[in-house]
């Protein structure tokens, strides 16, 4: 066979310290195909936001192709409810709380089509292999299109846009290349914050956590201000920031003016591409555009340090593609359902216990109207 499919099934396995170098190491593989949210540093913060790693069965996965070529892919099983559902990690309960799902692939192909052929015929046997016993459903969202191709699964609604900024020999000729608006206004908004103090963009470094720990609960209020519909979850951030911030996976900065913060931002950094994570300003600074400010300064800082790539991750807001020339990332989306005689079974029950809880629901309504 072309592809073979070697699973790890406990959290022993996951982080024994051989197996998490190797992982880490793969993560780090100029020549992978790789993504923050496969990276074990935001695996284990995202499975601390979550109540740890008991929650979660894990089915880790290492293919490998004849060629040599390796999949390292974290999927995950909640330990909740009677049907058996197999996520990748950052998904599950409250989620979706990862932007990407791709698996890990060293080393890719190339950079529009990491994988060997015949993964994704091979890796359906497989999963079809375990259906019933394994999971009763899996779904696999948010497949960027170099590991998905256009003939696995579904087009998803959204795009992610970003910028190759290599393109560009220094920062000055990529904003050169941004709409003549977007100039004018960081230019104008430059001048007026310097006319009325001393603007000044910080990125903290491994040994600043507590500084970054002190703002992270304006960032969360300012956010939730501006989109009330986004709910984080409790503590997500906190987490995401310890387990990354000191390995420089996660690079958290501030925009200040007169040493008072303007604008937030959590970003990560991996194998030369930035990616916006989480960003607020403080809106009674909203006249002076400090969102614009503090990513016209990130961008320049990135460029600066050999940067080659700016990716603003899910979301077609106008304003992304301003700092784009117009490419984008596209989603996939893939999922199985098992036919099994066990996830039968399991529907049943699970059809059953939901009309008992909403006969019980109705009954409690009943007696409250009748109080």
């Amino acid at each position: 066979m072309a592809w073979r499919f070697d699973w790890l099934r406990s959290w022993d396995e996951v982080w024994e310290p051989r197996h998490l170098a190797r992982w880490r190491a793969a993560s780090d593989d100029p020549t992978a195909h790789a993504t923050p949210f496969m990276h074990p540093d935001l695996v284990r913060g995202w499975l601390a936001t979550m109540g740890g790693p008991g929650g979660f069965a894990p089915f880790f996965l290492h293919a490998t192709h004849a060629d040599g070529q390796e999949v390292l892919w974290l999927l995950v099983r909640p330990r909740d409810g009677l049907l058996r559902r197999l996520l990748p990690v950052g998904d599950g309960t409250g989620g979706p709380h990862f932007a990407y799902n791709d698996p890990l692939v060293v080393p890719a192909r190339s950079a529009e089509e990491a994988l060997a052929p015949g993964f994704w015929p091979a890796f359906e046997r497989e999963l079809r292999a375990r259906a019933g016993s394994w999971f009763d459903s899996v779904a696999l969202h948010r497949l960027r299109r170099e590991v998905a191709g256009e003939a696995v699964g579904d087009p998803a609604s959204l795009g992610a846009p970003w910028v190759q900024l290599d393109a560009y020999p220094e920062f000055h000729a990529y904003m050169a290349a941004r709409p003549s608006s977007l100039q004018k206004r960081i230019e104008r908004k430059f001048r007026k914050a310097a006319s009325e103090g001393r603007p000044e963009f910080h990125i903290h470094g491994p040994d600043e956590l507590d500084a970054v720990l002190a703002w992270l609960p304006n960032l969360e209020a300012a956010q939730s201000a501006r989109y009330p519909e986004t709910v984080l979850a409790p503590r997500l951030l906190e987490n995401l920031v310890a387990e990354g911030i000191g390995g420089g996976l996660v690079r958290c900065s501030v925009f200040r003016l007169d040493g008072r913060p303007m604008s937030w931002r959590i970003d990560y950094l991996l194998g030369g591409t930035l990616y916006l994570g989480f960003c607020a300003i403080d809106e009674g600074q909203g006249r002076h555009s400090p969102g614009h400010l503090h990513t016209s300064s990130i961008l320049e800082w990135y460029m600066a340090q050999g940067g080659t790539a700016y990716d603003q991750l899910i979301g077609d807001q106008a304003y992304k593609y301003d700092w784009t020339d117009g490419a984008e990332h596209r989603l996939r989306r893939l999922r199985f359902e098992s036919r099994a005689p066990a996830t039968v079974a399991r529907r049943s029950a699970a059809r059953g216990l939901g009309q008992v809880r909403r006969l019980g629901e109705r009954a409690i309504a009943a007696v409250a109207r009748r109080g």
